[in-house]
């Protein structure tokens, strides 16, 4: 688990450490994304070792079918060998159904810039897990890849469904 000093929403970070990685010293630009992850965050990538594909299976808590997510992924694209579109390009679905497609983080960024896919709306709910799999569309050269990823439990609050004068009396 991190902590990065210089994370402006103090969040704890993870290491996924079964999948193979692509790192870099190389600064990444990640000005413009909603979420603004730290840079440290998207300089390391997760590689899938095939085009079969990367997953991440998380556990829900509570385990409820009645709470929505928020879900955020990271990528920037570290490999300067990836020099033109269409190499790198890949589907992302969410416990089956299709999330975002046809990604290409070169063609949408370039190298060395942080790139943010997430959820406008919630999404769920699910029973027990969630399960993001990032697959190669039939035309990529190259396996897909993963920086971070985010995802935020949505519940109700009680205490906003409705108020009552007596809330702010005093006395």
């Amino acid at each position: 688990m991190h902590r990065y000093p210089n994370d402006t929403l103090d969040r704890l970070w993870f290491t996924d450490t079964t999948a193979p990685t692509n790192q870099t010293s190389q600064a990444v630009v990640v000005a413009g994304l909603a979420d603004s992850p730290p840079v440290s965050v998207v300089q390391t990538n997760f590689m899938a070792t095939t085009a079969a594909g990367l997953y991440y299976k998380l556990p829900t808590f509570p385990q409820s079918t009645s709470y929505k997510y928020y879900v955020a992924l990271y990528f920037a694209e570290l490999d300067p060998s990836v020099n033109a579109s269409g190499l790198r390009v890949f589907d992302v679905s969410i416990n089956g159904v299709p999330f975002y497609q046809a990604i290409d983080v070169f063609a949408e960024v370039g190298l060395y810039t942080a790139y943010e896919i997430y959820s406008p709306n919630p999404v769920g709910p699910f029973s027990d897990h969630v399960l993001i799999n990032l697959t190669s569309t039939a035309g990529s050269v190259l396996p897909p890849f993963l920086a971070a990823l985010e995802i935020f439990q949505l519940f109700q609050n009680p205490m906003v469904s409705a108020t009552s004068s007596v809330d702010s009396k005093i006395r």
